[in-house]
Order: structure tokens, then C-alpha cells, then sequence
């Protein structure tokens, strides 16, 4: 069977004729969003923290990814001649007990910039739109930061218009993203295109 992800439908056609599959994940990526102006994001503890609490595999297993997608540390995948090595090698990956620590620490200063008493957990709330990938990869980050006993976690959900006009009015606060760089003839890719054969 022959399955294909994320193509353009215009060229439904031209995927229905191809010879030939391979899988290529290309510069296709999703993250999340943190607003630096924002408590506790204002903060390097908090962003790093939350950052080193993301478990890409869990996310990429939840997505029934495991063996197609690859973690990323960077917009571009290590194929593309602007991903970098320095990018790579100052990414946060996922470590617990630091994130944890990093949390702790912030919760336990006097002066946390939340606003909040030393000590009382961290209030986040993260936003997607309504797609239920986006949904399911929320839910496996929202599991392992509640999972720590830090942070406070209510996912809310926008329409796709709604996500982007909070984004650039800067009034979000952490939301998931999906960016995209693959640049393909055609099928042409929006946010992420791999074919390949199951």
C-alpha cells in the first residue's frame, strides 16, 4: 500500500503516477512558541526548563512517527546547507531532572517575575489550533510538564486565523508552530511533505 502525507492536492495526480517513493523529512518541522515578554518565559529558567521538559520521542511516538520522523534541533534538517552544527550542539534536549531543577529554581526566587509567591507552581498555557496531531503532540508535552509537579498546564485551542493574529500581535503566550523551508517543484510542500511506502 502506498501512502502519502501532508501533499499538495493539486498534485494528487502526479503522486498516483510516481515510479518511485522515498521519504524525505526536508526542512519540515513543528515547535513550540514561547513569548519571551511573558512570564515565566521571561525568564531563561522558565523557557529553558520547559524546553529541556519537551520529550521529542514521546511526541514523535504519540504521532505515530517512530522511524519516519526524526527530532530536530533546528528549522533545518541536517541535509540542508543552512543547518549548523553550533545550532545542533546548543539545543536543549530533553533532560528531566535539569528542566526540573531550572523550574525549581525559578519558583523558589522571591523575586520570579510572575509574580507569584516563592514556592507556588508556574502557570502555562499552551495553544494549538484544532488539528488533532497538533492536539496529540500538546497532550504528550502537557503530561510530562504537569508530570513534574511544577507547572500548572491548561492547553486552549484557536482556529488557525486566531492563532497566527495572536502570534503577531504578540499576544500569545505558548502555542505550538509548524514551519516549513522544503522547497519542492511538485508536489509543492505546505508545512511538511514525505512520501513513502507502508
Amino acid at each position: 500500500m502506498s501512502v502519502s502525507v501532508g501533499f499538495h492536492p493539486l498534485a494528487a495526480d502526479e503522486i498516483a503516477d510516481a515510479e518511485d517513493w522515498y521519504e524525505f523529512q526536508g526542512n519540515g518541522t513543528g515547535g513550540g512558541m514561547l513569548n519571551t515578554a511573558v512570564a515565566p518565559f521571561d525568564d531563561v529558567r522558565g523557557r529553558l526548563g520547559l524546553n529541556k521538559l519537551n520529550d521529542q520521542e514521546r511526541v514523535i511516538e504519540a504521532l505515530g512517527g517512530t522511524g519516519i520522523s526524526l527530532p530536530v534541533t533546528q528549522w533545518f534538517s541536517a541535509d540542508s546547507p543552512w543547518w549548523t552544527q553550533e545550532a545542533a550542539d546548543s539545543y536543549p534536549v530533553f533532560n528531566f531532572e535539569e528542566g526540573a531543577a531550572l523550574l525549581q529554581e525559578y519558583i523558589d526566587d522571591p523575586a520570579r517575575s510572575d509574580g507569584k509567591a516563592s514556592g507556588e507552581k508556574i502557570d502555562v498555557e499552551p495553544s494549538c489550533p484544532p488539528d488533532p496531531t497538533l492536539i496529540a503532540a500538546m497532550q504528550v508535552i502537557e503530561q510530562v510538564w504537569s508530570g513534574s509537579e511544577l507547572v500548572i498546564v491548561s492547553l486552549t485551542q484557536f482556529d488557525q486565523a486566531t492563532h497566527i493574529n495572536n502570534t503577531i500581535a504578540d499576544s500569545h503566550k505558548a502555542h505550538c508552530w509548524r514551519w516549513s523551508g522544503t522547497r519542492v517543484a511538485r508536489p509543492r510542500c505546505w508545512q511538511r511533505c514525505r512520501r513513502f511506502v507502508v
